[in-house]
C-alpha cells in the first residue's frame, strides 16, 4: 500500500511539469521518453521511515535535558512524514535528470545518494528547528543568585567547532555523490569547504592541546600500514583513473595535493572532533577511562558511526576503538587526532606512491 501511495503521489507531482508522462500502475513505472523508472516496494519510502526515527529517537535522548516530553515526540511522526514527501520529490527528481540531463547521472548519481542527501538536510533542519522552538525547548531553570551565562560568539562556540567543519565535508561529499558522475573529482571543492570551516573557527581549535604524543603517531603508522596491507586488489575497471587522467595536468596537481592533504590534515581533525569529542561527550558527559556502562555505550555508538562512513567498516571499527582510547587516556583529543593523521597520512603517502586512490 505504501509503495501504491508513493507510485501516484509521484505520477501526479511529474504531471505538474511534464505534460508527457508515460504511467503504467502495472508495472509500477513513471517514463517519459526512452527513460523510465520502476517504482517498487524498495521505492516505497520505508527505508527513510526507518532511518529518520532511528535519527530522532537518537537526538531525542541525546538533547532530553534540553526539550519538552511528552511534546518532542511529535518530532518522529514529523519527520516521518516529511521523510515520505521527500522521497517523492526524489523519484520525480531522477525521472526529469534522467529524460532530460543524463540517464547516466540519474541512475549512477542521484538515483544512490539523493537519499542519503534528503535524509542528512531533513535531519539538521528537524533538529534546529526543534532547538529553535520555545514550544519544544525546555525553559532554563531561574537561578537568582547567578546571572545567566552569555552564550560565546560562533567562531568561539565549542560545540560548534566539532560539528559544523564535519557538517560542510559530509554536506559536499553528498553534493557530489548526487549530482556528479564521478564524484570523487570534486575532491578540491571539498577540500576548500572544509578548510574555510575549520579556519573559520580557528579560536576555538587553538585553545587544544596539540602537542604531539609519540605513542599515537607510532600506534596510527601501524594502523595506517594494516589498512594498506589488508586492502583488496584494485578492481579492473577505475572510473575515478580514467577520469583523472583527463584532467589537464594543472588540475591533476590539485586534485592530488587537496586529496592527500585533506586525507591526511583536514579528515583526522573534523572526524575526531565529532565522533570522539562531541559524541562521547554528549552521550555519557564526564566521559573518561575508569568510567563503566555509560562509557561503553558511548563509545560503541559514536565507534558504530564512525565505521558506517567506511566501506571497510569491521578495519574502521577497530581503528575507531584505538582513536577513542587515545582521546580518553588523558582527556586530550589532539591526541586522538594525531593517532589518526599518523594513520591517513601513511595511507595517502601508499596512494601517492602506488596511484591506488583507492586506498583513501
Amino acid at each position: 500500500p505504501l509503495a501504491d501511495a508513493t507510485f501516484a503521489a509521484a505520477e501526479w507531482l511529474l504531471r505538474l511539469f511534464e505534460p508527457d508522462v508515460a504511467a503504467n500502475p502495472e508495472i509500477v513505472e513513471l517514463r517519459i521518453g526512452d527513460f523510465g523508472v520502476l517504482v517498487g516496494p524498495q521505492c516505497s519510502g520505508i527505508e527513510g521511515f526507518a532511518l529518520i526515527a532511528g535519527f530522532m529517537a537518537l537526538y531525542l535522548a541525546m538533547f532530553r535535558r534540553d526539550l519538552r516530553f511528552p511534546r518532542a515526540l511529535i518530532l518522529i511522526p514529523v519527520g516521518i512524514a516529511l521523510s515520505w514527501l521527500l522521497n517523492v520529490v526524489r523519484i520525480v527528481s531522477l525521472v526529469m535528470i534522467g529524460a532530460h540531463v543524463s540517464p547516466e547521472l540519474a541512475v549512477e548519481g542521484f538515483h544512490s545518494h539523493a537519499g542519503w542527501l534528503m535524509f542528512t538536510l531533513l535531519s539538521l533542519s528537524l533538529a534546529a528547528a526543534a532547538h529553535g522552538a520555545p514550544w519544544l525547548r525546555r525553559a532554563a531553570p531561574v537561578r537568582a543568585a547567578r546571572p545567566a551565562r552569555a552564550l560565546p560568539p560562533l567562531p568561539e562556540d565549542w560545540n560548534a567547532a566539532r560539528i559544523l567543519p564535519f557538517v560542510a565535508f559530509m554536506a559536499t561529499a553528498l553534493l557530489s555523490s548526487t549530482f556528479l558522475e564521478t564524484p570523487e573529482i570534486a575532491y578540491p571543492a571539498r577540500f576548500a569547504a572544509t578548510l574555510a570551516a575549520l579556519l573559520f573557527f580557528r579560536r576555538a581549535l587553538a585553545r587544544l592541546d596539540w602537542r604531539v604524543d609519540p605513542a599515537a603517531v607510532a600506534l596510527g603508522v601501524a594502523i595506517g600500514v594494516a589498512w594498506v596491507v589488508t586492502a583488496e586488489a584494485p578492481p579492473a575497471e577505475d572510473p575515478l583513473g580514467a577520469a583523472l587522467a583527463a584532467l589537464p595536468l594543472w588540475a591533476f596537481a590539485l586534485w592530488v595535493a587537496t586529496r592527500v592533504l585533506g586525507t591526511a590534515v583536514l579528515v583526522p581533525i573534523v572526524e575526531e572532533l565529532v565522533f570522539r569529542s562531541y559524541l562521547i561527550e554528549r552521550l555519557d558527559p564526564g566521559a573518561r577511562i575508569g568510567r563503566a556502562a555509560g562509557l561503553v555505550v558511548a563509545i560503541a555508538i559514536s565507534t558504530g558511526l564512525f565505521a558506517a562512513l567506511h566501506d571497510r567498516w569491521v578495519a574502521a571499527a577497530l581503528a575507531g576503538l584505538v582513536f577513542a582510547g587515545f582521546a580518553l587516556r588523558r582527556g586530550r583529543i589532539a591526541d586522538a587526532i594525531w593517532c589518526h593523521a599518523a594513520a591517513n597520512a601513511t595511507i595517502a603517502a601508499a596512494a601517492l606512491a602506488t596511484g591506488r586512490w583507492a586506498l583513501i
